[in-house]
């Protein structure tokens, strides 16, 4: 599932799972960061399956992959069409 930049909104919770410094250079506001790896690792961890996710990283590829990894196991989650490039993009 696909969500584009200009549709989040403030009833997803958005995750950046890019590298931490990455992320600490610059952000979506109000994401957080958990790195692909944890993620996939234990995804029941981080994620609550009532809960609406919006997952990125930098151009969408890898985001996509965890977004139908986690999908397969029953959570809410969207990949960010574009990833942080299309923030970027709409600054």
């Amino acid at each position: 599932m696909n969500i584009l930049i200009e549709d989040l909104s403030s009833d997803k919770i958005i995750i950046d799972i890019r590298a931490k410094y990455k992320y600490l250079i610059d952000h979506i506001p109000g994401s957080i960061n958990i790195l692909e790896n944890k993620l996939l690792m234990n995804p029941k961890h981080y994620l609550d399956m009532n809960n609406e996710y919006v997952i990125y990283c930098d151009y969408g590829n890898r985001s996509k992959r965890v977004v139908n990894y986690l999908n397969s196991k029953g959570y809410k989650v969207y990949n960010l069409v574009g990833g942080f490039n299309s923030y970027l993009n709409k600054k």
